[in-house]
């Protein structure tokens, strides 16, 4: 089993497939698919210290913001 899936004609990096719903036997990748499966135009992931977590997109006239080192983003 393999992370990428590839097949002839492929040029790019955009063209390449990743399977990121498999189960990884306590790899590294854990629960990507379930991250990217909820996600809507706007939405953006981070890592939160320990883990990648979605970020709904946040409503019109609301900036992103960074509260520093360590810390979530934000909308404000």
């Amino acid at each position: 089993m393999s992370l990428f899936v590839t097949a002839k004609g492929v040029t790019t990096l955009s063209q390449i497939e990743i399977d990121a719903d498999k189960d990884w036997d306590a790899k590294e990748i854990s629960n990507i698919g379930s991250i990217v499966a909820d996600m809507t135009h706007g939405d953006i992931v981070y890592y939160n210290g320990s883990t990648l977590v979605r970020l709904p997109a946040g409503s019109p006239g609301h900036n992103l913001q960074c509260l520093g080192p360590g810390k979530n983003p934000r909308w404000s």
